[in-house]
């Protein structure tokens, strides 16, 4: 798989309630490999992001999520006939989720829920012993970064911003 055959997505939703396994989506950011570079959108209301995932997934590329399974469920539910599109891309390997395939990685290495070295599992941000694949630990993992919950804030209060234009988020929702 080449660079340029990759995409990544990820929603943002309304915070769960019972009964609400997948609540509506407020905004999402995509990423696109063009000229050898990362391009990545934030799409700020629901419109952009049905709109991107669906020419996503009918693009061939491949689409990679943290959580894929989380992402899929809110976009299906927003509209349903996305759901012929996502089984076609399932079926034609073209969803790949980070989190899914790094457990995988190390139930392969013998070692799941530790370090490739075996010692205990921290999230880089609070230093917690964890067994759980999140963002936070693949990214420390494969890239060597702790920063990915760095701008992290807005990620449980993006309701707060449906129906508000992104030119007046706060700077740091935009992050």
């Amino acid at each position: 798989m080449i660079l340029s055959s990759l995409a990544g997505f990820d929603s943002e939703t309304r915070k769960f309630r019972q009964g609400e396994q997948a609540p509506r989506v407020v905004c999402a950011s995509a990423a696109r490999i063009v000229d050898g570079k990362i391009k990545g959108e934030l799409l700020g209301d629901r419109r952009a992001a049905h709109q991107i995932f669906k020419l996503l997934l009918e693009s061939g590329l491949t689409v990679s999520f943290a959580r894929a399974s989380y992402d899929l469920a809110v976009m299906a539910q927003e509209d349903p006939e996305l759901m012929a599109l996502i089984f076609r891309a399932i079926r034609g390997g073209k969803i790949h989720c980070i989190l899914l395939a790094e457990s995988l990685n190390a139930i392969y290495g013998g070692h799941l829920g530790l370090n490739p070295d075996f010692s205990p599992m921290r999230k880089p941000s609070t230093g917690e012993v964890v067994n759980r694949y999140s963002l936070e630990i693949v990214t420390k993992l494969v890239l060597g970064r702790t920063d990915a919950k760095e701008n992290d804030a807005w990620r449980e209060s993006y309701a707060l911003l449906e129906g508000i234009p992104v030119d007046r988020w706060p700077r740091e929702a935009v992050i």
